[in-house]
């Protein structure tokens, strides 16, 4: 909690300092309406982001990059918004019936998000430099290459186990530094807020309560026909990154039924509730 209460304060205190600024170069960058909107409200007391918060910080994040990037001589583009992933939706297994009914085990989803990120225009612009300048872009966007005795780097030890570390230097720091005024302190809230999501996945799977109601989990789904060992194995099986997109679109009636399958399951053994 303590985590997120600092990252929320980082959020919100670029609220008056960007709100007014991207506004004012709304016309140069398309984006200023939806920021304006956001800096409106953030007026409750609790510790959790909102999305008008993850909002009005894509947005400036997005902004003083596409500047500074465009000072460099290169062009940037706002971020795509991808869907929400059945990884991000349901860690520990499916649970509504009805989402599974519709996206089975989500490979709409990720097909969908492939397509999204694909037409990116980011992506179709650095493909489109030569090898050089392709290079130039991506140092002037997130710095240079790191190494173990770069003093231009950040580095912070995670929750989950060992290190993550950054270039001070590009664009996306340079932006970072501006918007939250201390990069260091931003990236150590950042990584450790990210790293606290893989630990606490950890010990739910590893929880004896978890682990022994999985295992009446996938006792119901031997029952309705279908032989999965956990949640984990049976969405593998169809969104894995063994499986092509051909053979998605070939079993999808089957990952429909089995994505039902497994929300029934999960009410059914409460693994839903122990979860």
């Amino acid at each position: 909690m303590m985590i997120q209460a600092q990252r929320r304060h980082f959020v919100l205190c670029i609220v008056a300092v960007c709100a007014v600024a991207c506004v004012v170069v709304a016309g140069y960058s398309g984006i200023g309406g939806s920021v304006a909107q956001a800096s409106h409200t953030n007026t409750g007391s609790s510790d959790l982001i909102t999305p008008a918060d993850e909002e009005l910080e894509n947005n400036a994040e997005q902004l003083l990059v596409e500047k500074c990037m465009i000072y460099a001589g290169f062009q940037t583009w706002p971020r795509v918004k991808l869907a929400a992933t059945p990884q991000n939706l349901y860690p520990y297994v499916i649970d509504d019936v009805q989402w599974a009914r519709r996206h089975g085990f989500g490979s709409d989803i990720q097909q969908s998000n492939a397509q999204t990120a694909a037409a990116d225009p980011n992506v179709r612009y650095f493909s489109g430099l030569s090898d050089i300048d392709r290079k130039r872009a991506t140092t002037a966007l997130n710095g240079p290459l790191l190494l173990s005795s770069d003093a231009s780097r950040v580095t912070v030890a995670v929750p989950s186990g060992g290190s993550m570390s950054r270039s001070t230097q590009g664009c996306t720091s340079e932006s970072e530094q501006e918007l939250y005024g201390n990069l260091a302190d931003w990236f150590r809230v950042d990584a450790t807020g990210a790293s606290l999501n893989m630990v606490r996945y950890r010990m739910v799977i590893n929880d004896a309560t978890y682990v022994a109601t999985v295992k009446r989990w996938a006792s119901c789904m031997d029952r309705t026909g279908y032989h999965h060992v956990s949640p984990s194995e049976a969405m593998a099986a169809f969104i894995g990154p063994a499986v092509t997109p051909t053979r998605q679109v070939e079993q999808r009636a089957l990952e429909i039924s089995t994505a039902t399958a497994e929300a029934s399951c999960s009410e059914q053994t409460s693994l839903r509730d122990v979860s």
